[in-house]
């Protein structure tokens, strides 16, 4: 999965249809079977490890287009692009490369302390499920700082172990990129102009206390940018839900939206997209329309289309994760808002 966030701008990626079944085998690199290696679909809460004979399944209510990965200690974690097209796999995991991790120490004005408040801040958020949230492997992730760039950036070799105390999920993240961009040489939140975070997802729910946590799941969905990406891909808004204006004014979606649903993808097209340059959510120039949002009759957001073709899945996860922006309230959000793929209201 990956996000990126200008300043209060985040991307989500995506998913599909339809009931399935995911079954195998893992082997390490001398063909013999590893009993106890995770396997999981990333970003949602479907998982499990291998038994004794290096044997997994997986049951899927429907059909998720995202990535198998498997892992176990001391080897290279697989991902499996589209493993629904092959149900049934033999896996090959192969050993990490041992050898001693270089520290080079350069000053750079900040302590340690300065660099996990403003990660915990960018990587889990500032909200309420944000700032419920903890980090129970702090001392697995290490940062640098480019006083040159003034970027920072993060790294942990194994996955960062987040307990969500607001909405009840343990997840466990391996993390592949992270780095925040400062307008200045600085640390601070009020100088941050944009912030990357990649990486695999694991949801672990909390099934003895799930009823206690429903009603909270529940008020995350709604107003959120999965909620939002379901509504547009169903067309649905009303003034309870999501309205659209272009600028100031309530504009009709029907006018600027074009739906077609084969397979379960939703292929989004926009009707009259223009290409100009957005003031103040893209620096690149390379986008085609931008619109205001109104989610029930409060909360303000706005959204740029940075193509004028995309797709959403049944769950609302938007495969293309790279074109479509937000700012305001639905791009405040960061992993402790974040819902699993699977996640049905």
């Amino acid at each position: 999965m990956r996000y990126y966030f200008y300043t209060f701008l985040l991307v989500v990626c995506s998913l599909k249809m339809h009931s399935q079944t995911l079954s195998g085998i893992v082997f390490d690199e001398n063909k013999e079977t590893i009993a106890g290696a995770s396997v999981y679909l990333d970003g949602t809460s479907i998982g499990t490890i291998t038994d004794d004979q290096g044997k997994y399944e997986l049951h899927a209510a429907n059909k998720i287009n995202t990535t198998l990965v498997i892992g176990f200690i001391g080897y290279e974690s697989k991902i499996i692009a589209n493993p629904f097209e092959n149900p049934n796999q033999k896996i090959y995991l192969v050993p990490k490369e041992t050898h001693l991790k270089e520290v080079t120490v350069i000053a750079d004005g900040f302590s340690r302390a300065d660099k996990l408040k403003i990660f915990r801040e960018e990587f889990l958020g500032k909200t309420k499920a944000g700032r419920s949230c903890k980090i129970l492997n702090e001392t697995d992730i290490s940062f640098s700082y480019d006083t040159k760039t003034n970027q920072l950036a993060a790294f942990s070799s194994v996955p960062i172990q987040i307990q969500n105390n607001y909405l009840g999920y343990e997840i466990a993240f391996s993390l592949v990129d992270f780095y925040v961009n400062f307008n200045l040489k600085s640390i601070k939140s009020a100088d941050v102009y944009s912030s990357y975070l990649a990486g695999t997802t694991f949801y672990k729910d909390n099934i003895k206390k799930k009823k206690a946590y429903l009603e909270k799941r529940k008020k995350t969905y709604y107003g959120s940018q999965m909620h939002f990406f379901r509504n547009l891909s169903k067309n649905i808004w009303d003034k309870k839900s999501f309205q659209l204006f272009e600028g100031s004014y309530l504009a009709n979606p029907n006018d600027h939206f074009q739906i077609q649903k084969n397979a379960g993808i939703y292929t989004i097209t926009i009707k009259d997209s223009t290409k100009k340059k957005p003031k103040s959510l893209s620096d690149d120039g390379s986008f085609y329309k931008s619109f205001n949002l109104l989610y029930d009759k409060s909360e303000q957001s706005n959204v740029v289309f940075k193509s004028n073709t995309f797709h959403v899945d049944e769950y609302g996860n938007n495969e293309d994760f790279d074109v479509v922006l937000f700012g305001g309230e639905l791009g405040k959000k960061r992993a402790g808002d974040m819902l699993p793929m699977n996640f049905t209201e």
